[in-house]
């Protein structure tokens, strides 16, 4: 599942932010309702279902009809009992059971219903069927008949409006399978599936699996599917309704048919997605040498859904505003597209063909889809510079990993509910930055070797850990689980210090010798290689705590984390960032982007005077070519500081504000409002940064500039579609802003990317009464629920107007909740990102704290965490006597 929470629009306006047939009996119930006992005995400690009983094989019949509030089916199980029993548990939420049958043989056994809560949950979810006699060990049916209300989270089964019709879709990850059909909805039961569908004649149902044949009668059709390969049952899909369905003209090389999947009338703006995912799925052939594991792949434009992208097998759903895309476009969200379609197709091996066995391990399914993203996007689409972004996301994760609240990759999940607060930035990230760590340092070769063996090995199957650093260690006959298992079991990012000593450089361990211990960073064994000048071949080892690395360097600079491919920060002592500085042209991307990365860190601990710092970024002012996302990142680095700066009081903040128009405003004038030809990405988002940053430090002439673009467009003349985001996300910040004008083309707009980014702007705003405006228009039916990524994304960024979207937030809580649930429990912590007062951190502990969701907690207390750290950091760091002086001395 694609997590990204950072809205479309923002990721183009600031790059900061950024399943045969069967018998008439399983068709719609008819029954009478299933006798219901009384509950029984309470759930398993661990959260999970035993395993005395494992399901085999599912027969699903639907009746889904988008036009309904209800749906019914029937579910028959073919499982497995271990030994004999009266009972048997399984996994269900919020359904009528109008029949429970248990078929022992050649006899029908009627079972009565009880229901209760697996461990920790807060709901009813587990179904427990109690037979007339105990079942003996072997292997019997489960035969069940239900109906429901469709969801109205945007989980489970779930309807959506779109232009006058509804349509019903599915989202099962984590745990909510259970929602739309009694299961066994746990990750290790991987069986197949036969589905069939009922739907009103005139529509159109997608499954997992190819469609074998339909029939209709009585005005309604019924759909059925070809048996699926074995599944867990949240990879299990549905897309029902009014469909445009566009076949590519081309099948993968491997053979594999594709789809494009839409509502009536937006098949036709699929088209780059299309041709992106025919192209992508022979690329990921190509390179893991293992074709597609499912028959066909259709990839759906869901209008109303809550996360970027969900891989179930064989059925990609998406977000529509990312799939449907008009020639006019920006194309930071053509990238956005690309990027989400290599994700949930990289997903079809790791996570679906491949499965973790619980969700501990879902590292193994969302580390390795974001790093195969990177990675194969960097062969077909090589200008978007996509393999850089792992070291990116690696950087901004281990800002995360010295908190207290940081979290290991590989977290003991006992409660089934919590199971959601695993996808984070450290199971996708950080885990995917450990995959490119152990990639660079085995070789590459080795790698997709270890790759083959474990798809070999656990083909349509489980695995865990332990399994692919077995693969990998028989690949590479290194020591992989050695050196990397204590990155997977422990959270926090290895620290090192560098020192430049005569004709040599000594690298180790921050907390080697006297230094004393830094909370949050562990001492982990790290594999790192050194770079020298030009010419000179590279030195590598793998450096444990407690010993240095001596590197020989003769004359020669010598970087000590070459290609920034380990996890972690090595930082330069003053001598060696001089000498790093100044030859920081001769730096590779990546390495520039570490240079800078461990610098600001450097001063952020008191290793390194604000002098450096200062010196850097004066460097690379006047360093080309220069790695675009170098300007990202030092933008981003900068606008966070602000906060803390800020915080420290009115004098040092006018002094740093302007040092920072004059360090940005040079790359202003270099990158320009306006691309000129055919720029790559990158280039689009470090201009998006630059002037996102110059905005908020109120550098007139840019504010000016944005305002003017957006009267022009509001006037009807055409602005570059690259410029229009952020153009209107700047002038939106400003006083006298056309708000209302803004909010009407949102109303209007046809164009699914312009309403994402007008939304955007709409909270961006720091006028209290529009702002407010704003926020209580997400509560009603003018913004649909999936929206309010987009309003309270712009919200959440807001830094004028943090004072107003924090309380907003707290007395709005409730309808929040009811909602926007799914978008609390993943992104409330980001409401922290602006936080920089004792007096709000404390206040936010005590309001927030016992009224969201257990599966938020670590969120909220890593987004506090950080507003601490950045009131440390106004209080230390920005405190000292040198940082005002080196600030009034650049004047």
């Amino acid at each position: 599942m694609q997590r990204r929470a950072i809205s479309i629009a923002l990721l183009g306006a600031v790059a900061s932010l950024v399943v045969g047939a069967c018998s008439p009996a399983l068709h719609a119930p008819t029954h009478k309702p299933a006798q219901v006992a009384p509950r029984t005995h309470a759930s398993r400690i661990e959260g999970r279902l035993s395993g005395d009983v494992r399901p085999l094989r599912y027969h699903l019949s639907l009746e889904l009809d988008p036009n309904s509030p209800m749906f019914s089916g029937t579910v028959e199980i073919e499982a497995e009992w271990a030994h004999a029993s009266p009972s048997v548990v399984l996994n269900g939420v919020g359904f009528t059971i109008t029949a429970a049958q248990i078929l022992d043989k050649a006899e029908s056994l009627s079972a009565t219903v009880s229901t209760r809560r697996s461990h920790g949950s807060d709901v009813d979810d587990e179904v427990v069927l109690t037979s007339q006699r105990p079942i003996g060990a072997g292997t019997h049916k489960i035969v069940l008949s239900y109906q429901s209300n469709y969801s109205k989270n945007l989980s489970g089964l779930y309807r959506a409006h779109e232009e006058g019709r509804w349509y019903v879709f599915s989202q099962f990850e984590s745990i909510d399978a259970r929602r739309a059909f009694p299961c066994f909805d746990q990750p290790e039961f991987k069986t197949p599936f036969t589905i069939d569908v009922t739907a009103p004649t005139g529509l159109k149902a997608i499954s997992n699996a190819p469609l074998k044949k339909e029939s209709s009668a009585n005005g309604k059709t019924r759909f059925f599917f070809e048996e699926t390969k074995p599944l867990p049952t949240y990879l299990v899909a549905f897309t029902i309704g009014d469909l445009d369905i566009v076949d590519s003209p081309s099948r993968s090389e491997g053979g594999t048919p594709i789809r494009f999947v839409a509502t009536k009338g937006k098949g036709a703006l699929g088209a780059r997605a299309l041709a992106t995912t025919t192209t992508l799925v022979s690329a990921f052939e190509r390179y893991l040498d293992v074709p597609f594991p499912y028959p066909k792949l259709d990839v759906v434009a869901v209008p109303d859904f809550a996360g970027g992208g969900m891989e179930n097998a064989g059925l990609i759903l998406c977000r529509a505003e990312a799939m449907t895309l008009g020639k006019d476009a920006p194309r930071a969200i053509e990238r956005y597209q690309s990027r989400l379609l290599a994700h949930e197709i990289a997903h079809q091996w790791f996570g679906d063909l491949v499965t973790a066995k619980w969700w501990d391990d879902i590292w193994l399914n969302e580390a390795f889809a974001s790093w195969a993203e990177a990675t194969i996007l960097g062969t077909v689409q090589p200008r978007l510079g996509n393999r850089l972004d792992t070291i990116v996301d690696a950087k901004e994760v281990i800002g995360q990993d010295s908190l207290p609240s940081a979290r290991p990759i590989r977290s003991d999940v006992r409660v089934a509910s919590k199971a959601t607060e695993t996808f984070d930035a450290f199971t996708y990230d950080k885990g995917a930055a450990i995959l490119e760590m152990i990639e660079r340092w085995v070789g590459n070769d080795a790698f997709r070797k270890g790759l083959s063996t474990y798809f070999q090995a656990h083909a349509h199957g489980n695995a865990t850990s332990a399994d692919l650093f077995a693969a990998l260690e028989q690949s590479s006959q290194k020591p992989v689980s050695k050196v990397v298992q204590s990155y997977i079991d422990a959270p926090g990012s290895p620290l090192l210090r560098a020192t430049r000593s005569g004709n040599e450089v000594i690298v180790k361990h921050w907390n080697d010798g006297a230094t004393p211990v830094l909370a949050g960073h562990p001492s982990h064994s790290i594999p790192l290689c050194a770079r020298f000048a030009k010419g000179t071949e590279a030195q590598c080892a793998v450096v444990e705590p407690g010993t240095p690395w001596r590197i020989q360097t003769g004359r020669s600079w010598a970087y000590p984390n070459a290609g920034e491919s380990a996890y972690g920060q090595v930082i330069p002592d003053a001598a060696l960032a001089r000498e790093l500085i100044e030859n920081i042209k001769y730096l590779d991307g990546s390495e520039q982007l570490g240079l800078v990365d461990s610098v600001m860190t450097g001063f952020e601990l008191g290793a390194l005077p604000f002098a450096t710092v200062d010196a850097l970024l004066r460097k690379i002012e006047s360093v080309h070519p220069l790695e675009p996302r170098v300007i990202t990142f030092e933008a981003s680095s900068l606008l966070r500081w602000l906060n803390a700066v800020r915080a420290s009081g009115p004098a040092i903040a006018t002094e740093f504000e302007r040092w920072v128009r004059a360090r940005a405003l040079p790359h202003k004038v270099a990158l320009r409002w306006v691309p000129t030809g055919d720029e790559e990405m990158p280039v689009q988002a470090a201009r998006s940064s630059i002037l996102s940053l110059l905005a908020e430090v109120g550098e007139e002439s840019t504010v000016q500039e944005a305002q003017s673009n957006v009267s022009r467009w509001i006037a009807g003349e055409v602005v570059h579609r690259d410029v229009l985001p952020i153009a209107l996300i700047i002038a939106a910040r400003s006083k006298d802003a056309p708000l209302e004008a803004l909010w009407q083309r949102a109303k209007a707009t046809q164009d699914p990317q312009i309403r994402t980014v007008l939304l955007t702007a709409s909270t961006a705003t720091s006028d209290t009464d529009a702002l407010k405006r704003a926020l209580d228009r997400s509560l009603t039916d003018e913004v649909k629920p999936s929206e309010l990524r987009y309003t309270l994304g712009g919200a959440f960024d807001n830094v004028r107007g943090h004072a107003t979207v924090y309380e907003w937030v707290k007395t709005h809580w409730e309808a929040l909740n009811a909602r926007a649930s799914w978008l609390l429990t993943r992104r409330l912590g980001a409401l922290f990102r602006t936080t920089c007062t004792q007096a709000e951190v404390d206040d936010a502990r005590a309001f927030f704290t016992p009224r969201a969701k257990p599966a938020n907690a670590r969120r909220i207390n890593l987004g506090l965490e950080g507003a601490s750290q950045c009131i440390e950091l106004g209080k230390g760091a920005f405190a000292s006597a040198e940082v005002l002086q080196v600030l009034r001395s650049s004047r």
